[in-house]
């Protein structure tokens, strides 16, 4: 199967805009690529238990540095044939 769009987000916190995110999400794409730097525990279970997250990383280094978390995604996305 030839995959065609996937979502990369960078999450941070997030707690107020998760339901919203997810509803417009999904009606765009059914995979996502996650970079967690710290985000709320809700938001990360919402995230890590729903079937489009293909995969999701919880960045150790939590300093901000959207360079690394986007070079990062890039290379989950490739990993797995889409386009981002």
């Amino acid at each position: 199967m030839i995959n065609f769009l996937a979502i990369g987000l960078v999450v941070k916190g997030g707690i107020n805009f998760i339901d919203k995110w997810i509803s417009s999400a999904e009606k765009i794409s059914d995979s996502w690529f996650i970079v967690d730097n710290g985000a709320d525990l809700g938001v990360r279970a919402k995230l890590l238990n729903h079937p489009y997250t293909k995969q999701y990383l919880i960045q150790k280094d939590k300093d901000r540095n959207m360079s690394r978390d986007y070079q990062k995604i890039l290379e989950m996305v490739r990993e797995e044939d889409y386009i981002w």
